[in-house]
């Protein structure tokens, strides 16, 4: 349905070396080609390594973009549908550039043969295109949507995470998590996209993203995996886990992750940023105003944190601490703030367009 070719490019750096770029290149259904990857490496950048002087601090945000929505089956009219999708993504846009987050993971990023017209179909071009400045990033599809309309067979969705960075990739990789077909909720196939960030000042920081199974059993089973995952495969000073888990805070597999609990003899060293800021663990759409404010999902009424940003200190990256935690997208976009709809899909009234059903989470990190 689909052809990716890998290529690596080489052409002259600014201080005038060589610039190494790795690029996936998508030939497409409607025979177009769409850049889905792209990283590159000077070979006359400084040494990577911590430096003795002053780190600056470092942003980082998660956030679950909604996909291609607003669906087919919602707004029949393509181009009332392609109007409403552009505004949200250019609002969505406008958000992660209000958050100044050098690095920003992402999940439910989609190739979507239904949205925008012939050869437009990558939300990654839709998204870089709107966001230049992160000059590398990585992708990787996760699971397949069969269109079941016999009259469009060749109809092709493909979703999954993606990782954005101001600063070098230095190296990226993804592991295809375990699912139960048998199991109603653990229907679609899930990775773990890993991406390692060279940050100036900092060094290597390895960035993990992943998009969790709606079924408990199978959430509990592929967050022992991502751990195995982290533990064999980093390279940095520092790891990071963020995604949208499927889970709340109460939940054995969140504690699990938070290193709060062990499964089958397994116990996790990351420790939830939120927690490192605030003491309530298990927030609820009835709690405090402050609590409210980090609940994540849906945008439009929430009423549950499913979206996190977990950090793994080492010997080196002992003295960071965290220094901000919050969500981003509590707002629709300019012009539909005050539409009265109630829910995300609202058309009569019309509801606000929120960047996503979800809100992003925003986790600043900084040294002693």
């Amino acid at each position: 349905m689909g052809v990716n070719f890998y290529l690596t490019v080489e052409t002259p750096s600014p201080g005038g070396g060589i610039r190494t770029h790795k690029l996936v290149v998508l030939l497409d259904t409607d025979m177009k080609h769409q850049t889905v990857q792209h990283t590159f490496t000077d070979s006359d950048a400084p040494p990577r390594g911590t430096s003795a002087g002053e780190k600056p601090a470092l942003p980082i945000l998660c956030y679950n973009i909604w996909n291609t929505n607003p669906p087919v089956w919602a707004v029949r009219d393509p181009s009332r549908r392609a109007s409403w999708y552009n505004t949200r993504m250019d609002h969505f846009a406008n958000v992660v550039r209000s958050a100044g987050a050098p690095i920003v993971s992402l999940q439910e990023v989609r190739f979507d043969t239904t949205t925008n017209g012939l050869g437009d179909h990558s939300q990654v071009s839709h998204l870089t295109r709107r966001l230049p400045e992160y000059t590398q990033f990585v992708f990787q599809p996760a699971m397949l949507y069969y269109d079941h309309d016999a009259a469009n067979p060749l109809t092709r969705v493909e979703e999954g995470p993606m990782i954005m960075s101001k600063f070098p990739i230095v190296h990226t990789d993804h592991a295809i998590l375990s699912h139960d077909p048998q199991d109603k909720d653990d229907v679609h196939q899930r990775v773990c996209l890993h991406a390692v960030v060279d940050v100036p000042e900092w060094g290597l920081i390895d960035v993990y993203t992943a998009h969790l199974s709606l079924s408990e059993p199978a959430r509990e089973k592929t967050l022992i995996e991502i751990w195995e995952f982290v533990r064999d495969n980093s390279q940095g000073v520092m790891q990071l886990f963020m995604g949208d888990l499927n889970a709340e805070p109460d939940s054995q597999g969140i504690q699990y992750i938070q290193g709060l609990r062990e499964i089958n003899g397994s116990k996790t060293e990351f420790v939830d940023t939120w927690l490192e800021l605030h003491p309530e663990p298990t927030p609820r759409s009835n709690d405090t105003n402050e609590v409210e404010n980090m609940l994540t999902f849906p945008t439009c009424n929430p009423v549950k944190r499913i979206d996190f940003i977990l950090m793994r200190r080492l010997e080196a990256t002992k003295a960071v601490k965290v220094t901000e935690s919050k969500v981003v997208g509590k707002k629709g976009a300019p012009g539909t703030e005050l539409f009265e709809g109630g829910g995300m899909l609202d058309m009569e009234p019309p509801s606000p367009i929120f960047a996503s059903d979800h809100k992003g989470v925003l986790t600043t990190l900084a040294w002693e």
